[in-house]
C-alpha cells in the first residue's frame, strides 16, 4: 500500500476555495485510490494535507503515469500554494473494529 502525502500553507481566506477543489478533484476520480483525505492540521490551522492511500504499488505507478503532476499538487497550486509531496510505503497495517 503507497501513501501520498501533499501538505501546505493555506491562509484562512482560501480554506473553503481549498475544500471546493478538493471535492471536485477527488470526487470519485481515480479507482486506483483506495481513500483520500483533507486534513487541517490540529496545532497549525494554516498546515493542510491531502492524504491518498493507493491499494498497491502498481495502483500508484499506474496513475502516476496518467498525470505528470499529481493531483493534490495540483490542488494546492490552484489555490496559489507550492506544497511538499512526500510517497510513502505502509510497511503495517493495524485497522480497529467498532466494539459498539
Amino acid at each position: 500500500m503507497i501513501v501520498e502525502t501533499v501538505e501546505g500553507p493555506v491562509g484562512y481566506e482560501q480554506w473553503e476555495q481549498l475544500t471546493e477543489r478538493f471535492v471536485e478533484t477527488f470526487q470519485g476520480f481515480f479507482p486506483q485510490a483506495q481513500e483520500s483525505y483533507l486534513v487541517q492540521d490540529k496545532d497549525a490551522e494554516y498546515r493542510w494535507r491531502i492524504i491518498t492511500v493507493w491499494r498497491s504499488l502498481q495502483a500508484y505507478d499506474e496513475y502516476r503515469k496518467s498525470s505528470n503532476v499529481a493531483a493534490g499538487v495540483q490542488v494546492f497550486r490552484a489555490i496559489g500554494t507550492d506544497p511538499a509531496y512526500h510517497v510513502s510505503n505502509a510497511v503495517r497495517i493495524s485497522r480497529f473494529t467498532d466494539a459498539g
